[in-house]
């Protein structure tokens, strides 16, 4: 039986995708987030923030990604298509972008949502946090796809588009030395999960987590321990309340399938999302990318923000000839939390989503 938290939005393409919803505020000028979640965590990871979205005068939209039930399934044809190289990846992701752009316009046109007003207040901020960066870069790496008219509707709505905890890898950089990223390859998929869940849900004790040392990060960082000191996310929490928001088959065999992208296709995502001036300057111009970490995340998100902070004025170097200072970027490193700061401490942070959004 269908949970009936679950709503859903059609595209033309016979595509369904889920998402679950707060609710509106009485208010006429409401801001809604929406959330793209991560790897292994399906939508329901974004609960927390559900109960106070409404008295803070906000919107919150939890989407399910393609693969991550109920959301439309990735075919066989799309996971074959995977294997045979960069281009069938390119053209992957670039509908993963259009798509998920479809169902923001999909969500405008079936719920009356107050647009940007002269004030700036109401609007979408897009969120994707995690494994959900990649999908959040690819709507606007991929805005060009759609009808002038709907970008044009779109830009009614889009204040800001957000990534939270942005991996390097996923950003088409390299991870540091010092960050093991071993578990990875480990052949026992029940293991495999089990230490990526030891990892992500801690919280990190770094010497200096606004050092920016490039040379050295992990004499400022750290990358692979969580302390000891205060309790993981999840830690307390019953086992049916976790079983509803993770997705082994979301995290084994659906971003199983995108993780091995090669490195130039997430850097031309990133690139022609905030390093494209054509694009930025004629497709929502007005629209930043936001990219924020907590200082307790572990230190590889850290350092993705600093290895593209540093280049983000002259991209040259790590994003190609054809990279230039092109859509308005900016940086918030949060004085605390950890990859879960919605979950752990759920009012903070939907406070921090709004002001970075600013």
């Amino acid at each position: 039986m269908m949970d009936d938290r679950f709503q859903f939005v059609s595209l033309s393409t016979s595509v369904k995708y889920c998402y679950e919803d707060s609710g509106a505020p009485e208010c006429t000028s409401y801001t809604t987030f929406i959330f793209i979640h991560g790897m292994g965590f399906n939508g329901g990871v974004f609960r927390p923030l559900f109960p106070i979205a409404a008295k803070r005068n906000y919107r919150v939209i939890s989407l399910y990604r393609r693969g991550y039930a109920p959301s439309t399934p990735i075919s066989d044809d799309e996971f074959a298509a995977l294997q045979k190289g960069v281009d069938e990846q390119q053209a992957f992701i670039r509908r993963q972008g259009v798509e998920i752009a479809q169902f923001l316009l999909g969500f405008i046109r079936a719920n009356v949502i107050p647009p940007i007003n002269k004030a700036g207040e109401g609007g979408i901020v897009l969120i994707g946090w995690s494994f959900g960066t990649i999908h959040a870069h690819a709507v606007l790496a991929n805005i060009d796809a759609l009808p002038k008219e709907d970008v044009t509707e779109l830009g009614r709505f889009l204040r800001a588009v957000v990534a939270h905890d942005a991996n390097p890898v996923s950003l088409g950089l390299s991870n540091p030395p010092a960050n093991d990223a071993s578990f990875w390859f480990n052949p026992d998929i029940e293991e495999r999960f089990r230490l990526f869940n030891l990892w992500v849900l801690g919280y990190f004790q770094h010497p200096d987590p606004l050092s920016k040392n490039l040379t050295h990060p992990e004499l400022s960082l750290e990358f692979n321990t969580p302390t000891l000191e205060k309790p993981r996310t999840f830690q307390y929490k019953s086992g049916e309340e976790i079983l509803q928001i993770i997705s082994r088959y979301g995290f084994d065999i659906v971003d199983m399938a995108i993780a091995p992208f090669a490195q130039s296709v997430r850097n031309v995502l990133t690139q022609r999302a905030i390093f494209d001036k054509k694009l930025a300057d004629n497709y929502l111009p007005r629209v930043p990318m936001i990219y924020i970490c907590g200082r307790e995340a572990p230190g590889v998100f850290l350092y993705g923000l600093w290895e593209l902070e540093a280049v983000v004025d002259n991209p040259h170097s790590a994003y190609g000839p054809k990279a230039e200072k092109a859509r308005v970027v900016k940086f918030h490193y949060l004085p605390q939390g950890n990859h879960f700061v919605f979950w752990d401490d759920p009012e903070w942070a939907l406070d921090q989503y709004y002001q970075c959004s600013l």
